[in-house]
């Protein structure tokens, strides 16, 4: 698979970074096996503590459907939350804060995206429905931070 390009990445050495693709070696998130495997091998190389950071960018082509987009994906969005949940480093781990969740959201108009973020505000100290200076302008992002529960 070429779709992460480590010798372009200089934030930090490409050695740290494992990609892991799921039991069906397929990337596809939205398959409960490949969230139940990538949740064993997080927490396996963690010990159990989870991660810090989770950012999600989960997305397919919607060409033609561009004003169907947050509907169509939902499925996506879901279980994008989903991994996030259960990997997430959180605070009642001794941690004097939770992890953090970056995710990118199209629109929020549905009553299914609504409930998606009012269950992160429960879950989390802090979410900010936020629109970063280097964001393309036809993207849009949703943060949480520190998860609690």
């Amino acid at each position: 698979k070429d779709d992460f390009k480590l010798q372009r990445f200089t934030a930090a050495s490409p050695a740290y970074f494992e990609p892991y693709y799921g039991i069906h070696n397929d990337g596809d998130i939205t398959k409960p096996q490949n969230i139940t495997s990538f949740e064993e091998v997080v927490k396996r190389g963690t010990n159990n503590v989870g991660v810090d950071l989770i950012m999600a960018d989960g997305g397919f082509s919607v060409e033609q459907q561009e004003n169907i987009q947050e509907i169509l994906s939902k499925r996506l969005y879901l279980c994008q939350f989903l991994v996030a949940l259960s990997v997430l480093r959180k605070k009642t781990h001794g941690a004097e804060e939770g992890g953090k969740f970056v995710c990118k959201l199209f629109d929020i108009f549905t009553p299914f995206s609504v409930g998606l973020i009012y269950l992160m505000y429960i879950v989390f100290e802090r979410i900010s429905i936020h629109k970063p200076n280097t964001s393309r302008p036809a993207n849009s992002e949703r943060l949480c931070h520190r998860f609690f529960s």
